[in-house]
């Protein structure tokens, strides 16, 4: 199966880069909700949130990303006092999108 291009990929990932390890990357949103609005996505390409199983790798998959995003929020805003997490169920992109704001 061919899958089409990837909006998050390189080189055309929009965004700010603020991390990438070989599992999990995060950047700045291009059109921010918040004043600190950033998306972790995984680096495996994922349809939706509906395709991960219930499997010790995507438990740890999904920590990590929340991990993630809340160490940035805590070097970004340490004073902040409240954040959302927003899953993203459907995507018209190949990949799985967390917003962290």
């Amino acid at each position: 199966m061919i899958m089409a291009p990837c909006i998050f990929c390189p080189p055309g990932r929009p965004g700010k880069l603020l991390h990438e390890d070989d599992k999990v990357v995060a950047f700045e949103d291009i059109n921010p909700a918040a004043l600190r609005h950033y998306l972790v996505i995984p680096v495996e390409h994922i349809s939706t949130v509906r395709d991960l199983q219930r499997r010790k790798e995507d438990y740890t998959l999904v920590e990590d990303m929340l991990k993630i995003g809340q160490s940035l929020l805590q070097r970004d805003a340490p004073g902040a006092v409240e954040y959302r997490v927003f899953v993203q169920v459907w995507c018209m992109v190949d990949a799985l999108v967390y917003g962290t704001s």
